[in-house]
């Protein structure tokens, strides 16, 4: 039960990040994401794979308000990088533990 609670833990504090304004440390997230799926069990597996974990994703991409008032790109080609971002988190193919 620890282990799962650990889990719990760890997606919470990366969609936290995820929800940060700034687009870097976004970045780093999923990079951080990519890397534990790799790296770490079925439990955490199991969380990435969750229904918490892909709506938070899904509410990143299609955040409308947020980035809004970004100062180099318009809130559309915006979306549109966040959404490419986030697809090739999702693409990329993993590992089996």
């Amino acid at each position: 039960m620890q282990r799962s609670f650990s889990a719990r833990n760890v997606i919470a504090a990366i969609l936290k990040r995820l929800a940060h304004r700034n687009a870097n440390v976004q970045l780093y997230t999923l990079t951080l994401a990519e890397s534990l799926s790799k790296n770490c069990g079925l439990t955490l597996h199991r969380e990435l794979a969750s229904k918490a974990f892909t709506a938070g994703l899904e509410k990143l991409v299609t955040d409308r308000v947020r980035f809004a008032n970004h100062h180099t790109l318009t809130p559309e080609s915006h979306r549109s990088q966040r959404r490419l971002t986030v697809s090739r988190f999702l693409d990329h193919p993993r590992q089996s533990p």
